[in-house]
């Protein structure tokens, strides 16, 4: 079976992840991937302090980025690797995280836009299983919609920025384990944002990582990722490795289950250009 490259990874820069990156470039090569995106966090500086540690400091960019772009002419004629960022996007902050990114754009292949935290009342939740969320959001309790809706309505905001080239882990806000009062209410948000899609020039991630968490299913569901397969909305597949044995993960099953449900190619990015590569 054909396997597509892996545009999700991870590496110990990355302070909460394992592995140097000629790591994750030799386990897929050893897999047959056509291609490994390197895609470190984009230094979370301008987010609040408890995200600090989740990404690289900004000092360390220029080494990170001469380092990849070695390991990519040194591997060139066994796998093609891309050299990228996964950034976050906070609507306050959005402008000053456009003007950092901005001296690295021209040396990236792509950028992966995701929201890793939310605005509530006066401060930012951590979208991650292990936060304790606020008496009134507990998960315990239904009425969660709020923090969802808001989740989508930045989701929403991301894709109408037209800076990303690929949203990640669409529906991660689910790792919170919310129920959901009003789940008609909340597809309608997630339409809207789909609807953003079929009009930008954004790829959306299938990210594999959800497997091997709690939630054991993919990122996004496949109620979405059938909304997207119909709208013909362009797809990558990611492993959101943590770890060089995390790349490729589970990329059989998923593309088997992509084909059966009418996915005819998925799309290949370099230099932030993109094009369809069929599924044979």
């Amino acid at each position: 079976m054909f396997l597509p490259g892996d545009y999700h990874t991870h590496s110990f820069r990355c302070n909460h992840a394992d592995g140097h990156l000629m790591e994750y470039i030799r386990v897929a090569i050893s897999l047959g991937l056509p291609e490994i995106g390197l895609s470190g966090h984009f230094p979370m500086c301008l987010l609040p302090p408890q995200f600090h540690r989740y990404a690289m400091d900004i000092s360390e960019l220029p080494n990170y980025l001469s380092t990849a772009k070695e390991l990519q002419e040194n591997f060139k004629s066994k796998i093609q690797t891309m050299v990228a960022f996964e950034v976050d996007f906070h609507k306050p902050i959005f402008s000053q995280y456009k003007q950092a990114l901005k001296p690295y754009l021209s040396d990236l292949d792509y950028l992966i836009g995701s929201i890793h935290g939310l605005k509530w009342k006066d401060h930012i939740i951590p979208i991650d299983s292990s936060f304790t969320l606020p008496d009134e959001l507990s998960r315990k309790n239904n009425g969660k919609d709020t923090l969802q809706l808001s989740y989508y309505s930045d989701l929403l905001e991301l894709v109408r920025s037209n800076f990303y080239d690929i949203l990640g882990h669409f529906d991660v806000i689910k790792k919170l384990g919310f129920t959901t009062d009003n789940e008609e209410r909340i597809w309608e948000s997630i339409l809207r944002v789909l609807d953003a899609l079929e009009t930008s020039n954004m790829a959306v991630e299938i990210n594999t990582s959800g497997l091997r968490k709690s939630e054991k299913e993919l990122y996004p569901n496949k109620r979405i990722i059938k909304e997207l397969i119909e709208r013909k909305i362009p797809l990558v597949i990611g492993s959101d490795a943590h770890r060089p044995a995390d790349v490729g993960y589970a990329f059989e099953p998923t593309v088997h289950f992509l084909k059966k449900n009418g996915l005819k190619s998925v799309s290949k990015i370099a230099s932030h250009e993109r094009v369809q590569v069929p599924l044979n």
